[in-house]
């Protein structure tokens, strides 16, 4: 079974990958799609080298407890245990931690080429290197590619935001698919479920081409869902009453977990500016303590140097931003999402890791907004429609 899975696999990236590089006819993108491929699966492969048999770590945590596991059902549950239940098919099948490890990676893979397919499809009207615009190159930082190649959570949650997106971008409303994709979003990560949720509610009310029958019933499926997904929230951390004294209770245990890791930070001393610091450019050069901080630092610099420019680019040419709806739900959601992780962020770590569920959210609506030309938005939806019906 693993060695047929594993062929599979390496059948469908070989597929995938040249099926993109055959649709760029420009010279400067089919360079950017290789170096995708080698920085993607290199990380993937180091992923699997600092999890494979090392105890602590979650994907290997992960795969021992499907392996080991009585019953499937037995892993139902909310968070990591959820996640271990999705796998436990796989594992029991014979599935090995390397292909698993492949499989997610595989997952993150593709949900980078659909961000790289819609990007390349822009103009360059700003900063460009090889004719690329800088905001399509920031998808290869290396950070990315490592923590969405693990076995875990991350890496599937990215995938199924990533096709969340450009689900929205073709249609109004979801199908079954989309909505179990958003069950699974709600069992692994039920923070960021509630985001999309809000952002989603958001759009639909504020649509005039909605009727207002349907928007009625919007609000009672959203209220419904918020209903149901404070217990699952409370759950998901462990707070056994919806008290104030139970919130500072929580609160304080999560600052002496935060308080005993090597880089974490002291949440009662640290304002929420701080945390917003922090999970955006830290570890920066000033407080980079280990060779691999500095690595980071790099990286961390090249963001923050981004983002300045793209204010000062935002500010002064505000008014030929070009917005589309899928602009507004990558922008809305990647904010959404970055506040809610800011609220309870407390280590350099997990910082770097929950990158991943913002930054490329973020990319890509500022990449959008900057370089996408008004009659190029118009026609992109019938350029896409017209691609997929030739392939």
């Amino acid at each position: 079974m693993n060695f047929i899975f594993l062929l599979a696999l390496l059948i469908y990236i070989g597929y995938v990958t040249k099926s993109y590089y055959q649709y760029q006819k420009q010279p400067q993108q089919r360079l950017f799609l290789v170096l995708l491929f080698i920085i993607h699966y290199l990380g993937v492969y180091l992923a699997y080298k600092h999890t494979d048999g090392v105890i602590g770590t979650d994907a290997f945590s992960f795969y021992l407890n499907a392996l080991y596991a009585d019953s499937w059902f037995s892993l139902f549950n909310i968070g990591s245990r959820f996640f271990s239940f999705l796998i436990y098919p796989l594992v029991k099948s014979g599935v090995s931690m390397f292909t698993l490890t492949l499989l997610f990676g595989t997952l993150s893979y593709q949900g980078f080429l659909w961000y790289f397919r819609q990007m390349a499809r822009t103009s360059v009207n700003y900063f460009a290197v090889l004719k690329i615009p800088v905001t399509q190159w920031i998808l290869l930082l290396p950070s990315l590619h490592y923590w969405s190649g693990f076995l875990g959570k991350d890496a599937l949650v990215f995938f199924i935001l990533t096709h969340l997106l450009f689900r929205f971008k073709k249609v109004v409303y979801y199908n079954f698919t989309d909505v179990l994709f958003l069950l699974i979003l709600a069992l692994l990560r039920p923070h960021i479920f509630t985001v999309l949720v809000l952002v989603l509610s958001g759009f639909y009310l504020t649509n005039t081409q909605i009727q207002k029958k349907t928007k009625i019933r919007l609000v009672f499926l959203s209220l419904t869902v918020i209903g149901v997904i404070i217990p699952v929230l409370m759950r998901f951390i462990k707070m056994k009453t919806f008290t104030y004294d139970a919130f500072l209770q929580k609160v304080s245990n999560l600052n002496t977990l935060a308080i005993s890791t090597g880089s974490g930070i002291n949440l009662s001393e640290s304002s929420f500016i701080e945390r917003i610091w922090l999970l955006l450019f830290r570890p920066l050069f000033y407080d980079a303590d280990s060779v691999y901080q500095w690595v980071v630092s790099v990286e961390n610099g090249i963001v923050l140097l981004f983002f300045v420019s793209i204010i000062i680019i935002l500010f002064t040419n505000r008014h030929r931003i070009v917005s589309s709806k899928d602009v507004k739900f990558a922008l809305f959601s990647g904010i959404g999402i970055f506040l809610m992780i800011a609220s309870y962020i407390y280590n350099l770590g997990l910082a770097s890791r929950m990158r991943l569920m913002f930054l490329p959210f973020l990319f890509y609506a500022i990449n959008q907004m900057i370089n996408l030309r008004s009659v190029e938005a118009k026609s992109s939806l019938f350029n896409e429609e017209k691609e997929q019906n030739v392939k």
